[in-house]
């Protein structure tokens, strides 16, 4: 991203957001490890599955997740208040276990276990109340964190964390991505670091500092920049800075 036209230079790293990549996995797990933890939490809730009803633990964690959202509506018919967040995680069984961490009504076990039976899936099912946010980081961190990526390559293709609409009381937290004003966003399709090492070293700028989620800015040195390139994505970056009206060194 172009910062105040060509003279100073935001590159921010573009992560895969996979559970199963060494890097992004665990830093999607403590990102949502923190916005569950922000929240305001009641209690937690283990829904289980009965093994002989499924012919794979694949086909029982598309039938759980199926069930979970008509259990969802059958607690809200009552009356009952119910949003919740759900963590998908493979036991050491092999078979699906949903976690879920609740705000609403108080909700009778025996009820509940009822209710996930007759909806094909099983009967046993726990629910314990919530002590504190911290309680509730340290319940989440140890499916989010600890197993995620067992259990991303054991449901390949499922969503390991999903939300009822209400979870996040007015929105989710998400940051919107702006552009600054004056500026031009583009991608670059290389590693970082060779990116922040091409416009360091061969381009010229100088390092300024660093910034949060790993972006780094640079300044072009008051006598301009140099043109250098090789690879096609630094040729694509020579364009955008010329038409931003860079100065190139003779």
């Amino acid at each position: 991203m172009l910062v105040d036209g060509w003279r100073r230079v935001k590159m921010v790293p573009i992560f895969c957001k996979c559970w199963g990549c060494a890097v992004c996995g665990p830093r999607l797990g403590r990102r949502w490890v923190a916005r569950l933890s922000s929240q305001r939490v009641d209690r937690h809730i283990i829904l289980t599955c009965h093994t002989s009803r499924f012919e794979n633990p694949r086909h029982a964690a598309l039938a759980m997740t199926a069930a979970l959202e008509k259990l969802a509506k059958r607690l809200r018919r009552t009356g009952r208040k119910f949003e919740y967040a759900c963590i998908l995680e493979r036991h050491k069984s092999g078979w699906p276990h949903l976690h879920l961490v609740s705000k609403g009504s108080y909700i009778p076990q025996k009820w509940l276990s009822v209710q996930w039976n007759t909806l094909g899936i099983g009967f046993v099912v726990w629910v314990t109340r919530v002590g504190s946010s911290r309680e509730c980081a340290r319940y989440v961190a140890k499916y989010l964190v600890k197993s995620s990526r067992r259990t991303w390559e054991a449901f390949p293709g499922m969503r390991l964390v999903r939300t009822s609409r209400g979870f996040f009381s007015g929105g989710d937290g998400e940051a919107v991505k702006k552009v600054e004003p004056g500026s031009v966003a583009f991608r670059a399709d290389a590693r970082f670091a060779d990116l922040v090492d091409y416009m360091v070293l061969d381009v010229g700028y100088e390092m300024v500092g660093q910034e949060a989620r790993g972006a780094v800015v640079a300044r072009a040195p008051p006598e301009g920049i140099r043109r250098k390139a090789k690879e096609v994505w630094q040729y694509k970056i020579l364009s955008v800075l010329q038409d931003a009206g860079a100065v190139f060194r003779v």
